[in-house]
């Protein structure tokens, strides 16, 4: 692994723990009625997904600028459609928790997103043949 990829997979460690700790927390510190019971299980999934679409990316940023910006989009929009069945899936399995699941998966995806796009803005673009 590259020094940047292991600098990313150790902040992903460091957020996803940060995560469950405060979902722990706010499980026992709140009654079931307003938190997913799948709270704590939600940023491991997150550090599953972001990691493996991360190393994607960076193996297509040592090729050409136009094969990384298609497969920056073909991830985006892949990993977006497979988020929403994982969404709906659960909301469909356990309709009760339905909408807490939700909120906390949408939340967990602006943090986790956040932080990919901010580490891959960080990228020096490889210079271009001419």
């Amino acid at each position: 692994m590259t020094p940047p990829l292991i600098r990313f997979v150790k902040r992903l460690i460091i957020i996803t723990v940060l995560l469950v700790l405060i979902s722990l927390t706010l499980m026992y510190s709140f009654s079931s009625e307003y938190i997913s019971p799948a709270l704590p299980f939600i940023p491991v999934f997150f550090l599953a997904t972001t990691s493996m679409m991360h190393t994607m990316l960076t193996k297509a940023m040592e090729k050409k600028v136009n094969q990384f910006i298609n497969t920056f989009l073909l991830l985006s929009m892949a990993s977006l459609f497979f988020y929403i069945v994982v969404m709906v899936a659960y909301a469909f399995a356990f309709r009760s928790d339905a909408v807490q699941f939700i909120i906390s998966f949408f939340i967990n995806f602006l943090i986790y997103t956040a932080m990919q796009i901010t580490t891959i803005a960080g990228f020096k673009k490889p210079p271009e043949a001419v």
